[in-house]
């Protein structure tokens, strides 16, 4: 099931992380799955964009409406701090009742995350806290975790 979310339901806090590429414009996909975009601009240009969540998932659809035809087809992108991105293309395609054929592209970094958040308590001991595709949410969330005045020490480390 599809469900259109309100645009402040993004959290800014983790980076959208690209997942993939809808073979749709806006007004297409408007047409098909009944959702409505918002406008606005960003450093590219003109942008319409929406929120969904689907199986419990935040997606994050947007389109450059005035750039090349690539640019105005739907970017997905889903919250750095997600787990298993192969999943979300599966709950994504099964939702919008398409194949990994109908996609007009598909990230290619997909697997596990990148990066570890990790907490080192008083008697030394080490906790991971959460995994991030990018390092920059991965720092971000650190730095909230800090500013919330936790005795703990939180930081960043590359999984291996």
């Amino acid at each position: 099931m599809i469900e259109q979310l309100p645009t402040k339901a993004w959290d800014n806090r983790n980076l959208p992380y690209y997942l993939t590429i809808l073979p749709y414009m806006p007004k297409e996909f408007q047409n098909k799955y009944g959702v409505k975009f918002e406008k606005g601009t960003d450093g590219l240009g003109e942008l319409e964009y929406c929120v969904l969540k689907i199986g419990g998932l935040k997606y994050l659809l947007e389109s450059h409406t005035d750039g090349p035809k690539e640019a105005t087809l739907m970017n997905v992108s889903i919250s750095s701090s997600e787990q298993d991105l192969e999943k979300h293309i599966d709950i994504l395609l099964e939702a919008l009742t398409l194949n990994y054929s109908d996609l007009v592209h598909i990230q290619e970094k997909l697997g596990e995350p990148k990066w570890i958040l990790c907490r080192q308590d008083d008697n030394d001991n080490e906790f991971e806290m959460g995994r991030f595709y990018l390092k920059e949410t991965c720092e971000r969330q650190s730095r909230i975790y800090q500013e919330k005045g936790h005795k703990q020490i939180y930081y960043v480390k590359k999984a291996t």
